[in-house]
């Protein structure tokens, strides 16, 4: 069956566990699966925000509820696994804007959700162009990125790249796919992983739901610039978060203040318990200015 994707400006919502625990997915109190999956897709969201709820299917598993804000036409990827204390936890993988995303030209079997049916696709090629791949694979939580370097600079790869996506619910179409790429001469592989350190002083999650109004954000922005020295601007701003919750964009706008990387850092940490938008926190990233501090921000969110 052929099948040509449109998409407008509403938002694809797209959650996994990092072991394969099943669950059913609730978008603003609206189950998105008939019956609980590995790998739930939620298209269609119309919302600049929204109250998530996850039901695991084994019994005596707690819900994890979360609010999150949604970015217009974009497909958001978030992980569910379990933090160093033993509870689960979101942690964004990706957001893609969906009208740059790769439409699916091919859908092999199209059955309602609770009769999926697996296909496989093989599919051989061989480049020697300067490639990038990003994959993100869904039940076992793995990401992989490989770059390919052409002929020009001698250098070629040989690479195998498998995806399997275990459940898919919300279209209704479950695919099993392999990807086969040979190349001959030098082989180069880049591997990356993510590091999983427990800080000294871990944060909990503190319940916000409503973000700062933004005019009061505004003059708390303000009092801190008024502020000569850093120590005196760090204090208020340590106020600022203890007695409010934040948005994202509000955290990254504080970090802003600040000259010396520690102090963004330290701001970054302290402002991520009391963000209602946690799974877009991966944009903080882009605040700081060496990427030592992305390194230890991460070690930091992973332990949480």
């Amino acid at each position: 069956m052929l099948m040509t994707a449109s998409y407008a400006q509403k938002s694809t919502l797209v959650f996994f566990t990092e072991s394969g625990e099943k669950f059913t997915l609730y978008v603003n109190a609206v189950r998105q699966n008939e019956t609980p999956a590995a790998n739930v897709r939620a298209e269609g969201i119309n919302a600049d925000a929204a109250q998530v709820m996850v039901k695991f299917e084994t019994t005596g598993t707690p819900d994890l509820k979360s609010p999150i804000m949604i970015d217009p036409g974009m497909e958001m990827t978030t992980i569910i696994k379990k933090n160093s204390k033993g509870n689960y936890v979101f942690r964004p993988v990706s957001s893609v804007p969906l009208d740059e995303r790769k439409a699916p030209t091919e859908i092999v079997s199209q059955k309602p959700a609770s009769q999926p049916t697996p296909a496989t696709t093989d599919k051989t090629s061989s480049t020697s162009q300067s490639t990038t791949t990003n994959t993100t694979i869904g039940g076992n939580g793995t990401s992989i990125k490989v770059n390919v370097l052409d002929g020009q600079n001698n250098m070629n790869m040989d690479m195998n790249v498998s995806v399997n996506i275990a459940e898919t619910y919300g279209t209704g179409v479950q695919t099993q796919t392999t990807v086969k790429e040979t190349t001959t001469s030098n082989s180069y592989t880049e591997n990356t992983s993510t590091r999983e350190t427990t800080p000294s002083t871990p944060a909990k999650q503190e319940g916000c739901s409503t973000a700062m109004p933004g005019t009061d954000f505004d003059r708390a922005k303000k009092s801190i610039e008024g502020k000569s020295f850093s120590e005196e601007q760090m204090t208020i701003c340590k106020q600022i978060i203890k007695a409010n919750c934040l948005s994202v964009k509000q955290v990254i706008a504080l970090i802003g203040i600040f000259t010396y990387e520690e102090n963004k850092l330290e701001v970054a940490k302290l402002a991520y318990p009391k963000t209602i938008d946690q799974n877009n926190y991966y944009q903080v990233n882009d605040a700081f200015t060496y990427s030592t501090s992305v390194d230890e921000l991460n070690k930091f969110l992973e332990a949480q």
